[in-house]
């Protein structure tokens, strides 16, 4: 477990150069805001942005959890093969090959939840209330999911 208690760069979580693969398992938080890309290509773990995020955020994501509070930037899971991302409120922008899937009630997202509240990490459910969710990107994979808090 590393407690990044201020802002983190860009590619927080993601590959070293000429990696294939990024963070491999373990938990990631981020108390401030971190930069583009975080949690590229990442393939196990949990990572906590508790400030918001810049843009790409879980791009090319082999797998794992991405909880993001206080905003996200353009194209969250681009070209993410399988995972999840989950969101405080709506993303702004997203790739056009996500499909929007409805409302959704995640047990799995539930459990983060309330994980993220036990450890302290989160003071309230990052989802509450009525949860949408997208699936893709099915310019890949298509496996991965967008799970977001309609607040």
């Amino acid at each position: 477990r590393i407690d990044i208690l201020g802002d983190a760069g860009d590619f927080a979580g993601g590959p070293l150069a000429g990696e294939m693969r990024g963070m491999n398992g373990g938990v990631l938080i981020v108390r401030g805001r971190a930069g583009d890309r975080i949690g590229d290509r990442m393939r196990r773990g949990l990572i906590t942005v508790l400030g918001g995020c810049g843009d790409y955020a879980g791009s090319r994501m082999i797998a794992g959890t991405l909880a993001i509070a206080g905003g996200v930037g353009h194209l969250p899971g681009y070209l993410m093969r399988r995972g999840s991302i989950l969101l405080d409120r709506p993303p702004e922008e997203l790739s056009p090959s996500f499909v929007e899937s409805g409302s959704w009630d995640s047990v799995f997202a539930s459990l983060v939840d309330r994980y993220l509240m036990a450890e302290s990490i989160l003071d309230r459910p990052l989802l509450s209330g009525a949860t949408g969710r997208y699936c893709g990107d099915n310019a890949v994979l298509g496996k991965g999911e967008i799970l977001f808090s309609h607040r």
